[in-house]
């Protein structure tokens, strides 16, 4: 993919959690099918300890853990936010921002205008929702308002889907950018799948940060039946097939061709709830 984008550019993180740790990882990792492009080095904050030593020792040569948050905004031209919203009520007030730095939060629960009170600037401030799957470059990421920069900078590590209304954030109401995000997310998922050789339950723990939104949503599945429902159904597609061996030999029946069906149902539902869990920084994040 060819970008206008500067291969001088210094990318900031504040709060190097696991949305954070994912999109940085994306930007210190060329994919030849997607972009090559790489930002001449990365700071990020101390916050997020081990999650911020385990990119350092990752990619040495482009990440820099600073001292603090201050001297990740002296260092950077671009300021990614992916601190924990009451950490970022305390602590975005005392710190001072240049006027002509570009902010992107990835705080979900974080509205625009509060956003804007948080940090005094009169611009260049987009509200962004990454995934896991940014790590891969692959994926959506929402973002308002539209910013023809910052678009160009997401376009590195995913599809960047910039809504004009801050309520299509929780919405998707506009047909094309429902469309794009949904396309993009199964894409992402689809790559996981053949990428990965960990065990979606495993997938499953990495995106969930301990008391955030992932696993408030694992809680969800889990109280609504949906991990079950999947191996009830294949329980029933394997137990009518015993009863009925002879369907299993007849390759190309109608019989056959259902319990074929029935097993493929059962796989997508199971795959389906855990890579969910995995992945639900959308809906569920806000």
């Amino acid at each position: 993919m060819a970008t206008s984008l500067e291969n001088g550019l210094v990318l900031g993180l504040l709060g190097t959690g696991k949305i954070g740790s994912a999109v940085m990882s994306g930007y210190c990792t060329p994919v030849a099918d997607k972009s090559t492009w790489v930002p001449r080095h990365i700071y990020v904050s101390p916050r997020g300890a081990d999650k911020a030593k385990a990119l350092h020792a990752r990619f040495p040569n482009h990440v820099t853990i600073a001292p603090t948050n201050q001297a990740v905004i002296d260092h950077s031209n671009i300021i990614f936010i992916g601190l924990l919203p009451d950490v970022a009520r305390q602590e975005l007030p005392l710190l001072n921002f240049p006027q002509n730095v570009t902010i992107v939060s990835m705080m979900a629960t974080i509205p625009y205008q509060e956003l804007l009170d948080l940090l005094r600037l009169p611009r260049s401030q987009v509200r962004t929702i990454p995934l896991p799957s940014s790590s891969r470059r692959t994926g959506p990421i929402l973002a308002y308002p539209p910013h023809p920069f910052v678009r160009e900078l997401l376009q590195q590590i995913g599809t960047p889907v910039m809504v004009n209304e801050e309520k299509e954030v929780t919405t998707l109401v506009e047909e094309q950018a429902s469309r794009d995000y949904v396309s993009s997310f199964f894409q992402s998922l689809a790559d996981a799948g053949m990428i990965s050789h960990e065990p979606f339950q495993d997938m499953a723990e990495e995106a969930a940060t301990p008391g955030g939104l992932n696993e408030q949503t694992h809680r969800g599945l889990v109280a609504s039946g949906a991990y079950e429902f999947g191996w009830i159904l294949r329980s029933n597609v394997h137990e009518f097939m015993d009863e009925h061996p002879s369907i299993k030999s007849k390759k190309g029946s109608k019989l056959h061709l259902q319990y074929l069906e029935g097993i493929e149902e059962a796989k997508t539902a199971i795959a389906a709830a855990r890579e969910t869990h995995a992945h639900m920084t959308f809906s569920e994040r806000m």
